[in-house]
């Protein structure tokens, strides 16, 4: 932490042509060595499978999410043991161009800056109002077979 950090992705394709991606990577890498990130931050960028002429350009986006009608098969591994595989159908929800997925699919090289402190601060605030800051353990008070 404290270091500079770029993550940089070409979405999938049929063919895999790292060319783009990589000028892209070296046009973000100057922006960023001429200024500077906050200590906790680190870029996502996604890069769009296409040719540089298709690019409509860059995006400051928000992190976007899949979601997915779960289900599982049941699988077995080459050990015999078995195992389950999360799969299903994907849920398309409206997005528009402040969504990173959305500006990739609409050709556009993605830019999302992200950190580490995943804190849910409402659940925070939510759980302080329950008291649960001031409750006491009392280990001799504890009953093992209630558990």
């Amino acid at each position: 932490m404290g270091i500079p950090s770029v993550a940089f992705s070409l979405a999938h394709g049929k063919t895999m042509d790292y060319t783009f991606a990589g000028q892209i990577a070296v046009e973000v890498a100057k922006i960023i060595s001429k200024n500077k990130l906050t200590p906790s931050t680190i870029l996502n960028v996604n890069i769009p499978n296409i040719a540089p002429e298709d690019c409509k350009g860059f995006r400051l986006t928000r992190l976007g999410q899949f979601k997915y009608k779960k289900s599982y098969e049941q699988r077995i591994d080459p050990r015999g043991k078995e195992y389950y595989w999360l799969s299903g159908q994907l849920i398309k929800e409206a997005m528009d161009l402040t969504v990173d997925i959305e500006a990739v699919r609409c050709n556009y090289v993605s830019i999302t800056p992200l950190h580490f402190d995943l804190t849910d601060y409402d659940m925070l605030e939510t759980l302080q109002n329950w008291g649960l800051e001031y409750a006491c353990f009392r280990p001799d008070s504890y009953d093992n077979n209630n558990v």
